[in-house]
């Protein structure tokens, strides 16, 4: 039963990403939403991205940020405006989804105006700007200095919240790396919509992109960006293709690396593989059911959403290894294939080699992988949530910070900037945005 608008509590939502884009933060998000608008008054801050697509979601109100023509890693670079002040400062709670300057600059917000704030860990910010900045190439300072430069400005962004949620194992081992309290950490689990990926037409979608009826089709389906490690699973193709005739390569998906992926792809190969480009959301499920493998080598991640979806339709999966197993919902040769390294291309190749080659293995991943993934549902994943925002609305306080906290912080964050400078100058702005 929906509650009466009136006497709801305000959660304003923000997020560095937005339609058209298509990410694992705005998939969340749309998710969370419809039930999340049933018990709070909710406001949407989101940029105001070029060929904006307005789409509506019901009982929320979107405030545009206004952006620069300047982009980094595929993203817009957005600013809190006045009506953004204005709606943090009239929340119960803020929930952030991301380090980039919409998100970092408004939890500098929040804690001037002692608002009660969640931060959701979506990303790694380490592995982000190393890979999409190449900053493991960058000679005037040694990598790892600058990934403890990384780390130290994304804890004092971490320590201006009063509760930081995460989903995976990963995620875990980043706030363990951070050094976040274990009070102020708690893990909600994401979930997908299993009945969406239940099914799909596989034969009309074949037929819609060529693909022949009786082909095995690898499929990747995600941000075309460094992290995600596409170019590994390119570099795969040309031995398994000629090794086996019938099989082909789908990528679906759109961002920044795409043209030198399409680059990389046709200096390889000559055919039998095929760039579609972004879908929709609603489109996914057919995408998913012409498949018969899924490969997803990312340096960044093992259980993103599109992993999710995937195992929702039932189709084995490749994923690059979790280290433990109190969070998260993959079994190594249970419900997919872990790759120790998801950059090691002859590792890939042994793997999709397996899977192409029997059946029998397949068919029992897939159908261990939807059994596993029908275990999580929005419902339980709101509930969750709820029970914190509730929780922060009745009991919390904004943490206080101190003067030598800050005065490190400070430091932190000029030294960051340094590290940036200095990059930008030795390769140049065309390189960087």
């Amino acid at each position: 039963m929906i509650e009466n608008k009136k006497y709801m509590r305000t959660l304003t939502i923000i997020i560095d990403t937005y339609f058209p884009m298509k990410d694992g933060v705005l998939t969340y998000v749309r998710s969370i939403l419809p039930l999340l608008s049933e018990h709070y008054n909710i406001t949407l801050i989101v940029p105001k991205l070029p060929n904006l697509k307005k789409e509506s979601f019901k009982d929320v109100e979107t405030i545009f940020a206004p952006t620069f023509p300047i982009e980094l890693g595929g993203y817009r670079l957005a600013f809190p405006n006045l009506s953004s002040v204005n709606a943090i400062r009239n929340s119960d709670v803020v929930l952030v989804n991301d380090l980039a300057p919409l998100g970092a600059i408004s939890l500098f917000i929040t804690r001037f105006l002692k608002k009660s704030t969640i931060f959701f860990c979506h990303h790694d910010e380490n592995i982000l700007l190393m890979e999409a900045f190449k900053l493991r190439q960058l000679r005037l300072l040694p990598h790892n200095l600058i990934l403890k430069v990384i780390d130290k400005i994304v804890a004092m962004f971490y320590n201006r919240t009063d509760l930081i949620l995460f989903a995976t194992q990963r995620y875990d081992a980043k706030l363990k790396r951070l050094n976040v309290e274990d009070k102020k950490k708690k893990f909600i689990p994401f979930s997908v919509d299993s009945k969406m990926f239940s099914s799909g037409n596989r034969q009309t979608i074949r037929q819609e992109y060529g693909i022949p009826e009786d082909a095995k089709i690898i499929l990747y389906l995600g941000r075309m960006s460094y992290e995600k490690n596409v170019e590994t699973i390119i570099q795969s193709m040309p031995e398994i293709l000629s090794k086996n005739k019938d099989t082909w390569f789908i990528f679906v998906g759109g961002g920044p690396r795409i043209n030198n992926y399409k680059a990389l792809s046709k200096s390889l190969c000559k055919d039998r593989y095929k760039f579609i480009g972004e879908v929709e959301w609603e489109e996914v499920p057919d995408i998913l059911s012409m498949a018969d493998i899924f490969v997803h080598p990312s340096i960044h991640e093992s259980q993103s959403f599109s992993v999710m979806e995937a195992m929702a339709a039932g189709l084995p999966v490749i994923v690059p290894a979790e280290n433990g197993t109190a969070f998260t919902y993959l079994e190594g040769e249970k419900n997919c294939l872990f790759l120790s390294n998801p950059q090691d291309v002859n590792e890939l190749v042994d793997k999709i080699n397996i899977l192409i080659k029997n059946k029998k293995i397949r068919k029992i991943l897939g159908a261990n992988a939807r059994k596993k993934l029908s275990e999580f549902t929005w419902d339980a994943h709101f509930k969750k949530l709820q029970s914190e925002i509730d929780l922060l609305i009745e009991f919390g306080a904004p943490i206080k910070g101190n003067r030598s906290r800050r005065a490190k912080a400070r430091r932190y964050a000029v030294l960051g900037s340094v590290v940036l400078f200095i990059y930008v100058l030795a390769k140049g702005f065309r390189n960087v945005f």
